[in-house]
């Protein structure tokens, strides 16, 4: 509202605010007066919160764990993610191939009330993968977990049933040749 009689009316406002209104109310009424009819200067307050608080990233898991991810698995990564003034408006998992890879985004949907989940795909053996989580709220902020590196595993070879068969008649083998020798030498 402007007041006809104030020296500054018609004047932009000095200060642009944004925020959102008091939870008990829905939304905030703002009243004008037309300039042509004066008529008493018409006001309602309001209560605006200013979040400048960043969301919470926690209980970052994976699945299969870091030391033990072979060729044909696909990665679950499951995070807690929070924010208590204005609400998660999303969560992306970034991910790269080594230290110096493109990194590619993965948008983390909710599993479960405030557990939001993604699934890097399988890569082959011997690869480094290394990745982050990065939560924006409605206000803007943003956070990142973890917030200096980066969580990472390393892809590890798969044996397959037949290698681990011929691995065991190998051993089983020179058991049975060393212990023929000593039996032999007695």
């Amino acid at each position: 509202d402007h007041d006809p009689s104030c020296q500054f009316y018609g004047m932009e406002p000095i200060i642009d605010l944004a925020g959102f209104p008091h939870p008990e109310r829905g939304m905030c009424p703002w009243h004008n007066q037309d300039v042509a009819v004066p008529i008493p200067h018409q006001t309602e307050s309001a209560t605006y919160y200013l979040d400048k608080t960043p969301p919470a990233i926690e209980n970052v898991t994976q699945t299969p764990p870091q030391d033990n991810v072979q060729p044909t698995d696909i990665v679950h990564v499951n995070a807690t993610v929070t924010d208590d003034l204005t609400g998660v408006k999303n969560v992306t998992l970034w991910y790269r191939i080594g230290e110096t890879g493109t990194w590619t985004p993965i948008s983390m949907e909710i599993l479960e009330g405030v557990i939001y989940n993604a699934s890097i795909p399988a890569q082959p053996y011997c690869t480094t993968v290394e990745y982050y989580i990065e939560a924006y709220d409605n206000a803007g902020n943003s956070a990142k977990s973890p917030i200096t590196e980066y969580y990472n595993y390393h892809v590890i070879p798969e044996f397959a049933n037949q290698t681990i068969a011929i691995l065991m008649a190998l051993v089983l083998t020179s058991l049975l040749v060393v212990y023929w020798k000593k039996k032999i030498q007695i």
